[in-house]
């Protein structure tokens, strides 16, 4: 209905009374990919539906941390775990898995229970920002890795930036569910249901392709010695690299040049990945690189411009 400078709209009696509004109350109304409008109320605090409460008591670190993730993935905004009284230890393993998962912070703790509450602003990380900061951590590895031959020091950072993909993961994970339960929340994020999947293959394949950057950071500075190797290794990374590139930019809809071009240049830095040195040393090395080259050209097949050679 328009009035003279407003425009009314009407919301079933049913669903006002069910969500305890009352006239003065803020909704929120957003746009979605499709065009059609989602009416939403979004909570001051957290409901009872988002509150967890686990118990550890004398469980082991694993356990602790797969039942806090599976809390922290399913969108949880509050996890409480309850402990044996005087349990140090158990609470410092608490503490400790909690730094894994970004947003959550301690809030509160007694004498039988430590509870965390997810503090972060969804909306200022969005799965494009997330994705973006994990594709630069893992790119950035490439560039430092032959450099940390005999330098502990920045062989550990190296180890820190796996740590830092996998928590921007976790949190992707989070947010992308969230997403997929509530169509209000992917309105707000511009996501449709296949870019919501695409974002989280691709947030799988940037997690494992850390890890495997991990495992090539440890093997050559276990296995390379000879400067000539070692050149030639680079080479191979750098063509990796601009390889990574070539793929964020097709993932993100950044690249105009012909996908072919792409897949030409993937053949060349595979052929190049087999020439290396076959010494029983490197071969895993050989092997691992062949797993890295796999996963960033599976990361640019989901490129959007695509779709059309699909459906």
């Amino acid at each position: 209905m328009l009035g003279g400078g407003t425009l009314f709209i009407s919301v079933p009696k049913r669903w006002v009374i069910a969500n305890g509004l009352k006239k003065g109350d803020t909704i929120g109304i957003d746009e979605t990919p499709s065009g059609s409008l989602l009416v939403s109320v979004e909570p001051s605090a957290p409901s009872a539906s988002s509150i967890a409460t686990l118990k550890a008591y004398g469980e082991d670190p694993m356990y602790v941390k797969r039942e806090v993730a599976a809390a922290y993935l399913s969108g949880m905004d509050q996890i409480k775990v309850e402990v044996e009284p005087k349990a140090f230890k158990t609470r410092k393993i608490i503490r400790d898995v909690a730094k894994d998962f970004l947003g959550l912070e301690l809030i509160d703790q007694d004498v039988g229970s430590l509870t965390f509450r997810f503090m972060f602003d969804t909306e200022t990380m969005t799965p494009f920002r997330i994705f973006s900061r994990m594709n630069t951590l893992s790119r950035s590895i490439y560039t430092d890795i032959t450099e940390a031959l005999g330098d502990q020091d920045l062989l550990n950072d190296i180890l820190d930036r796996d740590a830092e993909i996998d928590r921007l993961f976790f949190l992707g994970v989070r947010i992308l569910r969230q997403a997929a339960a509530n169509p209000a929340i992917a309105a707000k994020l511009g996501l449709s249901g296949v870019k919501a999947l695409d974002y989280r293959i691709a947030f799988h394949h940037l997690e494992y392709l850390g890890d495997m950057v991990h495992r090539l950071a440890e093997l050559i500075s276990q296995s390379y010695k000879k400067a000539e190797d070692i050149w030639q290794l680079k080479m191979v990374l750098g063509e990796i690299a601009s390889l990574h590139d070539s793929a964020y930019n097709y993932f993100t809809g950044a690249k105009t040049e012909p996908y072919m071009t792409f897949l030409d240049s993937a053949l060349r830095v595979y052929e190049h990945i087999e020439i290396l040195p076959e010494e029983l040393a490197l071969k895993e090395v050989k092997m691992t690189l062949r797993e890295i080259h796999r996963l960033i050209v599976d990361i640019a097949d989901l490129a959007s411009t695509l779709y059309p050679y699909v459906k």
